[in-house]
């Protein structure tokens, strides 16, 4: 089983900043579960095939709302240094992460103190990198070329963007918030606002995260991991030979994890952390008697106690109180290799999307009831139609352009997507597989680039769909919209035999409800055009199903954009 990567001694094996498109490309995605039962944790993000995983092993019911549990997760395609709870596998808790350079940490670049990383809520600063190869040279690594955004997590919603509650000019946005008296002056999309608070060790400054549920969360004990350095290099020409120079940043993962919840009645759950090491978890203790306590070993969980109960953790499986286990002998999901051909867009630059590997991901896990799931993917080419020319460096035929060059917005990119999905185990006479297509990539230029390729016409297509085929042989497309700017992301029409689902999306300058979330501090390149950000209800479902259409509009929002008003109608489809 392949989960982290080991370390390579020559930077020549580090990604380059062209090379981390996966990461930035994160445009809105409806995720979907196909297992009824979910019993394998996994969501699947159709329009670009992403993968994620989470799994209870542990969980201890309560009176209230609050959960003493332990769960893990994981992302296809994360490239982790440092393996910190079981396999490649995280310890799935609310928190708020980013990723920073190694030299100035967590860090923003608003303000006149960088420890504030909360009440002054930015971007990090630029780094100035020097040679690696003893030569009297720097190179600038800007904020959108190492980091993507800095997150909340919570189980519940998965990774969540942090907006400014206020606008540029200082204004309120005008969103709801506690009237308390406390300044909220982060917010997400989902209406949680988040006010300041010392981190646990006192030096700068961690969050108290207020969901729309009432429940507040103190994420506050700063632990770090390692990531994967950026590499940019250059050939030089000095006294007649050609020497190759390199510059490398690195980069660590920051993390401010929980330490306690309380729900709106009073009651509390207190997660207590190994002050020498930060990343694991002693204990999770409710105040109404509930408890988990948790040890390990080499960094790794070894055990999960409840009383006489205990889940053990060994090299391949999780084994339950009940004997029952996980098996996870032959997972890799990591894109754990950083050698040549091991990523999705090996050699990409300006215009160019790379060259596609020929390696796959697979994976096969056992679940505790006997059933067996096995996931398949591949690189694959997608696109985004309309885009605009955000290619960061002047052509110029005489330089090695094309190694260096990078696009914030290219119109093609390969990213690993779901190929296939199967189920089998006791009770089945044969496997259940889903299998998912997608369509070329629709990709291209609003206006002819510097090399005057791949410009769009009138008759460019502006969606995106993919096919999944279910156990019973049925297919359903799901068409997106993929135009800068405009829809990418955006879940369009689903057809099925026998049914067809169209939406159409309203916008704030037609209906006068709030039409952005707030002021989001994240690289344009991971928020192309601004969509993360846009507030963008439904307007209008048509479905055509037996013979009829069945329609509902919204005709009136509030100005949180719920609908106020809603017509239905049905009549025979001509």
């Amino acid at each position: 089983m392949t989960f982290i990567a080991s370390f390579a001694a020559s930077a020549q094996n580090f990604p380059k900043v062209q090379d981390e498109y996966s990461k930035a490309l994160t445009a809105r995605s409806d995720v979907t579960r196909l297992d009824p039962d979910e019993m394998f944790g996994d969501s699947i993000g159709l329009y670009t095939g992403s993968l994620e995983f989470l799994q209870t092993d542990a969980i201890l019911p309560g009176n209230n709302v609050l959960d003493v549990a332990i769960r893990r997760k994981l992302k296809m395609g994360e490239r982790p240094l440092a393996d910190n709870f079981y396999r490649g596998w995280q310890l799935a808790i609310p928190s708020i992460h980013g990723v920073f350079s190694e030299a100035r940490g967590w860090s923003t670049s608003k303000g006149n103190d960088p420890s504030k990383r909360c009440s002054n809520f930015w971007w990090p600063a630029a780094e100035v990198v020097k040679a690696t190869s003893g030569i009297a040279s720097t190179k600038v690594f800007l904020p959108e070329e190492f980091w993507f955004g800095t997150f909340l997590y919570l189980p519940s919603s998965g990774d969540q963007p942090i907006f400014n509650s206020y606008n540029y000019d200082g204004t309120d946005f005008g969103w709801p918030r506690p009237t308390d008296g406390a300044n909220y002056p982060l917010r997400t999309k989902d209406g949680y606002v988040i006010s300041c608070i010392p981190s646990e060790d006192g030096t700068s400054e961690g969050f108290e995260v207020h969901t729309t549920d009432g429940v507040v969360y103190r994420i506050n004990h700063m632990a770090i991991r390692p990531m994967v350095p950026l590499l940019k290099s250059e050939y030089w020409v000095t006294q007649g030979s050609q020497q190759l120079v390199q510059w490398v940043m690195r980069r660590q993962e920051y993390a401010l994890l929980v330490t306690s919840a309380r729900d709106r009645f009073g009651n509390t759950v207190t997660y207590d952390w190994d002050s020498s090491n930060p990343w694991q978890l002693n204990s999770i203790r409710a105040s109404d008697g509930r408890r988990l306590d948790l040890s390990w070993s080499g960094g790794q969980v070894t055990e999960v106690r409840s009383g006489d109960k205990v889940w053990s953790y060994s090299e391949n499986r999780i084994i339950y109180p009940d004997k029952s286990y996980w098996d996870f002998t032959s997972v890799d999901l990591s894109a754990a290799s950083y050698d040549e051909g091991s990523v999705p867009g090996n050699h990409s630059h300006c215009y160019y999307p790379g060259d596609p590997t020929t390696k796959k991901m697979h994976a096969v896990m056992r679940h505790p009831s006997g059933a067996i799931a096995t996931f398949d993917a591949a690189p694959t080419l997608h696109g985004r139609s309309q885009t605009p020319d955000s290619c960061g460096t002047k052509y110029d035929p005489n330089t090695n352009f094309w190694d260096n060059s990078s696009e914030a917005y290219p119109a093609t990119y390969y990213l690993w997507s779901v190929t296939s999905k199967s189920i089998s185990g006791p009770g089945l006479s044969a496997p259940l597989t889903w299998t998912y297509g997608y369509s070329p990539a629709n990709g291209c230029y609003k206006s002819p680039n510097q090399m005057g390729t791949n410009t769009c016409t009138n008759s460019s297509p502006t969606t995106k769909w993919v096919d999944v085929t279910d156990p019973s042989g049925v297919v359903t497309r799901y068409t997106f919209g993929n135009q800068y700017s405009v829809n990418e992301g955006f879940l369009l029409n689903t057809v099925q035999p026998g049914r067809e689902v169209t939406q159409e999306y309203s916008h704030a300058n037609e209906e006068g409800f709030l039409g952005w979330a707030g002021i989001l501090a994240m690289p344009s390149r991971s928020n192309p055009g601004g969509l993360m950000g846009l507030i963008s209800p439904i307007k209008k479902k048509v479905i055509i199903q037996d013979g009829e259409r069945f329609e509902w509009t919204v005709t009136a929002y509030d100005k949180m954009a719920r609908p106020l008003s809603v017509t239905k109608s049905s009549t025979p489809q001509q």
